[in-house]
């Protein structure tokens, strides 16, 4: 009887997981549930919004070619098409897995507002001037937030409740807030900056001086919209580090 509760307990060891074999598949099941449950919610969300943009987009054909007025009932026919187009004809669910399968693939398929435009070729146009704002917003961001934080927590006193109080603020403001409000300030009241575009209409792309300066006059707002964000969160989090460590024991040892 005892050798067989030993040859179970042995059997049990031998397919028991180590904790880091365990804390590795929790992770990655963590990773792959929030996969699912964030692609659904952009899945769903457009699909329970008011509006069917296959009508609008068959409308402003129409409007386009017509002159305006309401759609005739000889363009069901063409909306019926792009239904099918977009396999909006499709149940709910072989529309979910369709989604999921261009997600993998990176098909994205056509898009509807920029037909008969590719969603992959909008992105890969739109992808450079993302990454050329937010990595230099990042890196300003992180360098200046981190600097001020520790100077703040340095001197302390006046200085240091001021300057906590517009990092805090600057920290809690979403950034697209901010864009709008430095638009509405520095764009449209005082028009020092351009409230829209990369560069200006009528330009072609070049590395000339002047289509550069263009691009950084129109760089100049989102870029503050993002950095100002990024330095808040980084200053508040370099104060409190700071602050602990000024508090330390070897800190106070070494000042006496």
């Amino acid at each position: 009887m005892f050798e067989l509760e030993e040859e179970s307990d042995r059997k049990m060891q031998k397919f028991s997981l180590s904790p880091l074999t365990f804390f590795f598949i929790r992770k990655i099941g963590f990773y792959i549930l929030t996969f699912f449950l964030a692609t659904f919610l952009i899945w769903i969300i457009p699909r329970m919004m008011p509006g069917d943009p296959i009508r609008s987009f068959v409308a402003e054909i129409y409007n386009t070619m017509q002159g305006g007025g309401q759609i005739p009932i000889k363009t069901k026919h063409l909306y019926e098409y792009y239904v099918k187009k977009f396999d909006l004809d499709k149940p709910y669910y072989i529309q979910y897995f369709t989604y999921l399968k261009s997600i993998l693939t990176f098909d994205f398929s056509i898009s509807i507002a920029f037909y008969p435009a590719k969603v992959i070729d909008l992105v890969r146009m739109a992808l450079p001037w993302s990454l050329a704002l937010l990595i230099p917003a990042q890196i300003v961001g992180w360098i200046l937030g981190n600097y001020l934080g520790a100077l703040a927590a340095y001197h302390r006193g006046k200085t240091d409740n001021i300057v906590f109080s517009l990092f805090l603020l600057l920290s809690q403001t979403p950034y697209y807030w901010l864009a709008l409000m430095l638009a509405y300030l520095l764009a449209f009241q005082f028009p020092i900056f351009p409230y829209g575009g990369g560069y200006s209409w009528g330009m072609t792309p070049s590395l000339s001086l002047r289509f550069i300066l263009d691009v950084l006059w129109h760089y100049v707002l989102p870029f503050l919209s993002l950095v100002l964000v990024i330095i808040g969160g980084q200053a508040i989090g370099m104060r409190e580090m700071t602050l602990y460590e000024l508090g330390s024991d070897y800190i106070y040892y070494g000042k006496n």
